[in-house]
């Protein structure tokens, strides 16, 4: 997956992350997908972050684009967290607030589709996922959380992508804050915030499970998401 931007494997053969496809072509997509075997693209970016860095050739590469759009270039309010706990709450209230939006971004599993989770960084909206799927798959506590913080090895080139592209959206005088030594905590992947994520989806829901159930999800689908993803997770 050397053609994307902080991208990994999450469980073998079904679920994978990565930033958005800045300076992807046709030919570099259609090297991803035949390595990957990929079927979806769960997009979870909004408009305006879309057409600074768009796919090219999902449809001629058989690939379905799933639109679970979560505007987060919209939330300024993340740029003032100030602790990895406020950026755990954080994700916590993006998952109450687009929960059907967040069950609509796992619905392919429960085909046993391969799908890519991704959005700008590839680390907040995405890690999300990740770890819901990572959840529902078995995996640990600890798996999960290093999962996660794995971004904070990439947020170098991460920043790059993201600055480039970035630069009709956001103001220079922004940009250059972002990209200091001491930059908003959203900047960074610190362990501690998808501690505080895993143990509230614990907490508030009783697991992923009861997390499904009040996105009014068929009991039928969530079962074959859960299925699918111990599965392929061995």
């Amino acid at each position: 997956m050397t053609a994307l931007i902080n991208s990994r494997v999450v469980v073998p053969g079904l679920v994978y992350r990565s930033a958005a496809p800045y300076g992807l072509g046709a030919p570099q997509l259609h090297e991803v997908v035949d390595a990957l075997g990929l079927r979806a693209v769960a997009d979870l970016r909004g408009q305006r972050e879309r057409v600074l860095a768009p796919w090219a050739g999902l449809e001629e590469a058989g690939v379905e684009y799933v639109d679970v759009a979560m505007d987060a270039s919209a939330d300024e309010s993340a740029l003032a967290l100030e602790t990895a706990e406020d950026l755990g709450q954080l994700y916590l209230e993006w998952l109450d607030l687009k929960r059907e939006t967040v069950a609509r971004a796992l619905s392919p599993l429960a085909e046993g589709t391969p799908t890519l989770f991704q959005c700008a960084a590839g680390k907040d909206r995405t890690g999300m996922l990740a770890a819901l799927a990572g959840m529902l798959a078995g995996h640990s506590r600890e798996q999960i959380i290093a999962d996660y913080a794995l971004t904070g090895q990439n947020m170098q080139q991460v920043k790059a992508a993201m600055f480039e592209a970035y630069r009709p959206l956001v103001s220079a005088a922004q940009l250059a804050h972002l990209a200091e030594a001491n930059a908003p905590i959203i900047m960074s992947a610190p362990e501690d915030a998808m501690a505080v994520f895993i143990d509230g989806v614990e907490g508030e829901y009783g697991g992923v499970g009861g997390f499904l159930n009040s996105t009014r999800m068929h009991p039928a689908k969530a079962f074959a998401i859960r299925e699918n993803l111990e599965r392929a997770a061995g």
